[in-house]
């Protein structure tokens, strides 16, 4: 099965964009992912350093990057491969 969400959620990122503290976007799933990507746009003109959460190099397979869209908006994009049920991954970002 294949599933595709996409969401607007402007007050999610709350603790980032008011507050300017850094804020973790997470995932848990109640079965295995094969596959789940996630990507977060920020404003024109902000950037943001990004951590793994729940994710490791060398042990998992996943790729965290930047990208720019339209407007000169930094993306940052989160691609994983098998997950297993019930663990918690994502990200974290904190603007720079």
């Amino acid at each position: 099965m294949r599933l595709r969400l996409d969401v607007d959620w402007p007050g999610k990122a709350a603790p980032l964009m008011r507050f300017g503290e850094p804020d973790e976007f997470i995932m848990r799933m109640v079965n295995p992912l094969v596959y789940a990507g996630y990507r977060v746009v920020l404003p024109s003109g902000l950037k943001a350093r990004y951590d793994p959460i729940g994710l490791h190099c060398g042990v998992d397979r996943f790729t965290l990057t930047t990208s720019t869209a339209g407007g000169g908006r930094s993306v940052v994009h989160l691609q994983a491969h098998d997950i297993p049920a019930d663990r918690r991954f994502g990200m974290r970002l904190d603007l720079k």
